[in-house]
């Protein structure tokens, strides 16, 4: 080890006097809290708190601000105070000595400087900004010609991020002075600096070294405040510490291929992602998990006290699996510059004694040579124009990795990490054509050599002008946009002549022209040279739909309205009705009487043209219901909501035996998502009094899990809240943890027990037709039972008076239903009887012809149910149509249409 002369120096003007306990704002005292979940850690982490330390199954050490202190305890967690070192800045020696002492900031520059003149042809010093306070952050670089640009990786060391975990400052100054003494002496590291561009940062935060505090000089953790991937649209420095504003610009200017962050507290080695996106869990892998992991033992496996923890298997660990922080410098590192970067911690006494640091470097040493030297293994190259020989900025791509490197723009090298086997690379630059190379071999030695001389790539021209396909006549403001496998290539948008042009390549494309009242065009192109295209474009012309509308026992028409596209048209006797200004498409007809059931019509209308349809009403009305024992109602559902029998939750329907629910056998998954339960189509015109009323049993995690109703009255296009009664018990969902319902009025925690709801339709009653929604937020932390439906039913409450009052009084009509509709292949028939009664139910076809005599005779007060197994008469199967359900009750018929499907 080398040891500098002593020289006399002054005392660091910038010194603060230490701070004592009882100084120290609760946001720099550092708590023990025992056996502390992930939940904890991570709440901790995401609401301005930091989780320093944390030994699996025992304890972390953590900085809390009063907020959060007052919450936990709150909570009945346990917290205790960790006494704070009584050492200071001014304990820090000022003298020469590598490896024998814990040194102030001014003994570290002049340590740096000596061994710059010492070695000036392999080492130079640089400073590449300054901290909060005005001290220099100083890097190293140290390789055979540490003075000139060469085409070698460039690989980076940091220490001291925190300030008080000065020991990493040390060993990197012990590492550095190891490379410089046996540069010529020893071959493994004289063949590492011969190949290898070496920068290390011995301290990144002066200012808390001073202080020896974890924090920069205004209370900023370092390792919490580059960007992150998940709240960070790009990487940028404003509003960030000075210290990281330093580092992050620097970083730009290089191509740092390698690098690692040291720090105290434990010992592990820890590689990313430090957290999950939204939605995920478990094992948080970037698309180079493998090449990580590979990384990370090629340190713990030289170091035995890292290898041999037992808390860490192997001495890594991936960092979401470990505790999850926002805004590491890892990630950052990784997810916006490709460098490959991991954070190593040497000891788990923060501040070890001073005569402890030999020893340390001892453990670390050879570890230190060992991650460095995994930069050369993978493959690695020169891109270069192949007519100058230009260097060249290229994207190297791996198949099945999803994850660009680049190359050097200086330079025009690169050096992607790979793991030993058979890759197909391709290497490709803006204006270049790309090359491609099959099954490039890998193996653990040396790295394989894939150079690139890239021919400019050979535009072509495609133009042309656009026309109105009518007039002929060139159409202005027209954009149009080539497009290649998903890919955007060029644009334009024309001028008054109609002239566009776009450049492109060989190859097969796409192209595409829109503008405003006219419909999109698409068309496939091969582009082989310079291409002439005039494109022309069809106008919508506004459509007409007319026709008539029967009622099946001979009623009046007069008042039947028939609508389509917000146009109405409302019949004042045996009229046809008219309905202009159509859009060509798919169009949904309506065609409503009063004490008839709603009819829709789907049917395609051609651009420009008219039609002429004949639609049939029957009498009814428009209520629904399904208690989901005969099948699902027709209801469709995404995410966890499942129908069958619940074995959780509930243990049971509330009326028979099956339900909708998510998960019917356990717990709804955790991960920031949406659980949807849709209805089909309810039709609520003719009613006075719409309302809808099920019952429901729910258990969501109070506050940041739960669910609410949505209607929609555009096809499902658009959604709103719906509102229940009785109403929910939580006026908005927490937003904290990515719940997509966050910020929502919601069921939220446990009703214990079926519950009935209503909602009133009546605000809705004049649209054709409404969806409703059972929308589940789920967010990133706990599971619970979840959400349970069972019993649903439209009606009009001027008519029916609702489940509750179904028995009461005589009804007029037999509150006959169907579903699901289509059936496939089962229908339910529902339908009441307010006193005994004669009846006759069957199924005809569309033509009139009988299909299935289901019922013939007395029937009992109440609801019944009668199934149609979609057979004739003779039990041969029916096929798929359109069919009508008769219901006879003393003489008086009501008639209901179906379709079947096979």
């Amino acid at each position: 080890m080398l040891i500098i002369p002593t020289q006399t120096f002054a005392a660091d003007s910038l010194h603060t006097n230490s701070l004592s306990k009882d100084d120290i704002p609760i946001a720099r005292q550092p708590f023990r809290i025992e056996q502390p979940s992930s939940y904890i850690l991570r709440m901790i982490e995401n609401e301005g708190g930091i989780v320093a330390a944390y030994q699996k199954g025992k304890a972390a050490t953590v900085y809390l601000t009063t907020e959060l202190m007052r919450r936990l305890q709150k909570d009945g967690v346990a917290i205790r105070p960790v006494p704070v070192s009584k050492i200071s800045g001014d304990t820090l020696s000022s003298d020469l000595r590598i490896g024998y002492s814990y040194h102030n900031y001014q003994a570290v520059l002049n340590i740096l400087d000596s061994l710059a003149a010492l070695y000036p042809q392999i080492m130079r010093v640089e400073t590449i900004g300054f901290t909060e306070e005005g001290r220099s952050i100083q890097v190293v670089c140290i390789s055979d010609n540490a003075n000139l640009p060469e085409k070698e990786p460039e690989v980076c060391y940091i220490g001291a991020m925190h300030g008080n975990e000065i020991l990493t400052q040390e060993l990197l100054l012990c590492f550095i002075d190891s490379l410089l003494q046996n540069s010529d002496s020893d071959d493994r590291i004289k063949r590492l600096l011969d190949s290898t561009q070496i920068w290390i940062i011995p301290n990144m935060n002066f200012d808390g070294t001073q202080r020896l505090t974890r924090f920069n000089a205004n209370g900023v953790d370092l390792n919490r405040n580059f960007p992150d991937r998940e709240f960070d649209a790009i990487s940028d420095t404003s509003g960030r510490a000075a210290e990281t504003k330093t580092i992050m610009q620097w970083r730009a200017e290089h191509n740092f291929i390698l690098a690692a962050n040291f720090h105290t507290g434990e010992q592990v080695v820890n590689y990313p992602w430090d957290k999950h996106l939204p939605g995920q869990q478990g094992n948080a892998a970037t698309p180079d998990d493998e090449v990580f992991v590979r990384l990370a033992l090629s340190y713990s496996k030289e170091n035995l006290m890292l290898y041999n923890n037992p808390q860490f298997e192997r001495g890594i660990v991936n960092g979401a699996l470990w505790y999850e922080i926002n805004g590491s410098m890892q990630d950052w590192a990784y997810h916006w510059k490709n460098t490959l970067e991991v954070t190593i911690e040497v000891s788990r006494n923060v501040m070890p004694p001073v005569d402890s640091i030999r020893y340390y470097y001892a453990m670390n040493g050879q570890a230190m040579l060992s991650y460095l030297e995994q930069v050369h293994s993978g493959i690695r190259g020169v891109v270069t124009d192949a007519e100058d020989g230009q260097p060249l900025l290229a994207n190297i791509e791996v198949s099945g990795i999803d994850k660009t490197m680049h190359t050097n723009p200086a330079n025009g090298d690169y050096y992607r990490l790979l793991e030993p086997g058979i890759y197909d690379i391709r290497i490709n630059v803006d204006g270049y054509q790309s090359r491609e190379y099959k099954d490039v071999v890998v193996d653990s030695g040396k790295a394989t050599q894939l150079d690139a001389a890239l021919q400019r790539r050979t535009y072509w021209i495609i133009s042309g002008n656009i026309l109105d396909s009518l007039k002929n006549t060139p159409l202005d403001s027209v954009y149009i946009s080539l497009w290649e496998n998903g890919r955007l290539i060029d644009e334009d948008t024309t001028a008054e002549d109609g002239f566009y042009s776009l450049k492109a390549q060989r190859g097969e494309y796409e192209i595409i022209s829109e503008k405003k009242h006219y419909f999109k065009h698409k068309d496939s192109l091969s582009v082989q040279s310079d291409l002439k295209l005039d494109i022309k474009l069809l106008k919508v012309i506004p459509s007409i739909l007319a026709g008539q509308v029967f009622l099946s026992d001979g009623g009046e028409t007069a008042g039947l309205i028939v609508y389509c596209q917000s146009r109405t048209d409302t019949l004042e006797g045996d009229d046809f009705f008219r309905l202009d200004s159509l859009r060509g498409g798919n169009i949904h007809l309506y065609a409503w009487q009063q004490k008839y059931t709603t009819t829709q019509l789907d049917t395609v209308l051609n651009n420009g043209d008219s039609l002429w349809v004949t639609i049939i009403l029957y009498p009814g009305d428009n209520e629904f219901y399904n208690d989901f024992e005969q099948n699902d109602g027709g209801f469709t559902a995404r995410g966890e909501w499942e129908y069958g029998e619940p074995i959780a939750g509930p243990a049971k329907a509330f009326n028979g035996e099956r339900v909708w629910g998510t998960n019917l056998s356990g717990n709804y998954m955790s991960g920031a998502h949406k659980a949807v339960l849709e209805s089909p189509f309810l039709f609520v015109q003719g009613m006075v009094l719409p309302q809808i009323e099920f019952y429901h049993w729910y258990d969501f995690e109070e506050k940041y899990d739960g669910g609410n109703l949505k209607i929609s009255v555009d096809d499902g296009e658009t959604w709103e809240l719906l509102q229940p009664s009785p109403d929910y018990p939580l006026p908005a969902l927490s937003e904290q943890y990515g719940n997509p319902l966050g910020g929502q009025a919601a069921y939220s925690g446990k009703n214990g027990a079926w519950q009935r709801v209503k909602a009133d339709l009546t605000p809705y009653k004049h649209n054709a037709s409404v969806l409703i929604r059972f929308e589940a937020g789920i967010d990133e932390q706990k599971e619970a039972l979840g959400w349970y439906i069972d019993r649903f039913h439209l009606y009009d409450a001027n008519a029916t008076g609702g489940l509750t009052q179904q028995t009461r009084g005589v009804e007029k009509v037999p509150s006959l239903s169907l579903a699901p509709n289509p059936a496939n292949p089962f229908l339910d028939i529902r339908f009441y009887l307010a006193e005994p009664s004669e009846i006759q139910l069957a199924i005809y076809d569309v033509l009139g012809r009988l299909v299935n005599k289901l019922s013939n005779g007395k029937k009992e007060t109440g609801w019944h149910h009668i199934k149609w197994e979609g057979l004739n008469d003779h039990g041969h199967l029916s096929a798929s149509g359109v069919y009508f359900v008769r219901l006879n009750i003393d003489n008086k018929y009501w008639v209901r249409k179906f379709i079947l499907i096979r």
